[in-house]
């Protein structure tokens, strides 16, 4: 799939959750005012499309975690079966990179980088960092210090950990309109509705984590790092609007205008890792 392909996919998919959580949120709500009010004239008369509505956003959102899941675990067990080999010099050199942007950090709990496979991206789990072996191919020293230095703030904040509570959050949400309402219809519109109620407040909560890695990020290693490394994000990905990332000229204006463009590593890699020669 190529990048213009690839931005179509994920444009009509934002869009498409999008409207059905403005129709779910609106027309949700209409019917529980309704209900609330004992005007039955009005939840019957939104009951149906809310529950279309409803039963739709619901769908979207498993369907995405679902799928989400199953191409992690896809990629786990083919990466176990096929063990692909990653040429040498790019494990060596992210190795060197994260060392040296985990000293600059000074994060001092254990942290493993890996490789992912033919991937254009960078992620976090835990005490792990995997970055695209294409984004390596392709970026500069200084660009794949501000992917790094990104999710290592993510570690460093313990972002992971907030991000669960509100999976968690979702999830009990999604299970307490069945333990309440008998009719399975009231319960199905309601569950939708108070998910697009989450979704709704977690979106700045979200933004302002991702934010403020990025922000820890320049504060260690300068912010034209982290700006570079955006930059070249924004040419390979989806970077609009979305539930959980704001739109990265966003994120890039607001480190533009958060500091001036001049930091200890502003004109070129960090160096200086103590790890260094370990790799």
């Amino acid at each position: 799939m190529t990048n213009s392909s690839r931005f179509i996919f994920f444009r009509v998919i934002i869009w498409s959750e999008m409207v059905l959580f403005i129709s779910t949120l609106t027309l949700g709500t209409v019917y529980i005012v309704g209900l609330g009010t004992n005007n039955v004239q009005l939840a019957s008369m939104i009951e149906y499309p809310a529950l279309e509505s409803s039963t739709l956003f619901l769908s979207l959102v498993l369907t995405l975690t679902v799928l989400a899941v199953l191409i992690r675990i896809l990629v786990t067990v083919r990466a176990k079966i096929s063990k692909p080999q990653v040429d040498l010099e790019v494990k060596l050199r992210l190795l060197n990179i994260g060392d040296q942007v985990k000293f600059l950090m000074q994060i001092e709990r254990p942290v493993k980088f890996f490789v992912g496979i033919r991937s254009y991206n960078a992620s976090v789990r835990k005490n792990r960092v995997i970055v695209g072996e294409r984004l390596l191919r392709d970026s500069t020293d200084q660009e794949i210090q501000g992917v790094i230095g990104h999710e290592l703030a993510h570690i460093k904040g313990k972002d992971i950990t907030k991000k669960a509570v509100l999976q968690g959050t979702a999830v009990l949400v999604l299970l307490m309109p069945y333990a309440i309402f008998e009719s399975s219809n009231t319960a199905l519109i309601l569950a939708g509705t108070l998910l697009s109620v989450v979704l709704l407040l977690s979106v700045p909560v979200t933004w302002k984590i991702e934010l403020g890695a990025d922000a820890e990020a320049a504060e260690y290693l300068g912010p034209e790092v982290v700006i570079q490394a955006l930059e070249k994000l924004k040419t390979a990905a989806y970077t609009g609007i979305s539930f959980t990332h704001p739109p990265m000229s966003r994120r890039i204006d607001k480190l533009r205008n958060a500091h001036t463009l001049i930091g200890p590593t502003g004109s070129e890699p960090a160096t200086g890792s103590p790890n260094s020669s370990k790799v």
